[in-house]
């Protein structure tokens, strides 16, 4: 969904397989089988998310707004 908002798609999604089982053009297993597919790859994309987060509750070394510089000895 554009607006990003959980329950927003949940609601869409629930009417939409509702409409199709009272237009009759879709089996309830249909219905529920679409509703547990399309979990399963939200719950596998938050998933994939969440793991290739980057961590910021790591510390630098440096301290916050500080520029790193080499040490002077340094070859240029």
């Amino acid at each position: 969904m554009v607006t990003g908002s959980r329950t927003a798609a949940y609601g869409v999604g629930c009417a939409v397989g509702l409409s199709r089982l009272a237009l009759r053009v879709h089996w309830p297993t249909d219905v529920l089988g679409g509703w547990l597919f399309g979990y399963g790859w939200l719950a596998a994309a938050r998933i994939a998310r969440t793991a290739t987060a980057p961590d910021l509750t790591a510390r630098s070394p440096h301290p916050p707004g500080a520029r790193h510089r080499p040490p002077a000895d340094a070859v240029r």
